[in-house]
């Protein structure tokens, strides 16, 4: 990789090209819908397959609800870790897919692409300090998260 100079390090990271709260929270709200989705999907896979077999009625999902709720919280909560987590981590840009919706894109100090150490860095203070979030963000458009791991969310 080539080396950036101080100056355009400095003109990648300003402060016009971070990514705002509201861009955050509409790649946000954009990743729950595409979850939610994704949910949706497998829930209806789970359910048909459960319904084949076990040959109960289609219509009586009482029976799923009370004898084999764990598969469908099992496989949820793998669609959830991997949309979350191995997605970012596989992709070279490290985006969620709402990232790459907006056109958000994570860099470190050195206006480069963050590396998978970098990524796991952030997303664990991410879901650490989650419910602090909303007050963290500051006026130089970095989370307290952000900080820490010493990343930026720009939009260029």
């Amino acid at each position: 990789m080539a080396v950036r100079s101080e100056l355009w390090i400095k003109r990648l990271l300003a402060d016009r090209y971070r990514a705002s709260f509201s861009m955050r929270f509409l790649s946000f709200c954009y990743d729950m819908l595409g979850l939610f989705l994704l949910w949706l999907l497998i829930y209806s896979v789970i359910t048909g397959w459960l319904v084949i077999s076990a040959e109960v009625s289609p219509f009586d999902y009482s029976y799923l609800r009370e004898h084999k709720p764990h598969l469908l919280y099992l496989a949820l909560g793998w669609v959830t870790f991997f949309y979350i987590f191995i997605f970012p981590l596989i992709n070279a840009e490290r985006q969620t897919m709402g990232m790459m919706l907006i056109g958000l894109k994570i860099v470190d100090e050195n206006a480069e692409k963050l590396t998978r150490v970098g990524f796991l860095k952030r997303e664990c203070l991410k879901w650490v300090l989650f419910p602090g979030f909303f007050l963290t963000l500051t006026s130089e458009k970095q989370s307290l998260a952000d900080k820490l791991s010493k990343t930026f969310i720009t939009s260029y």
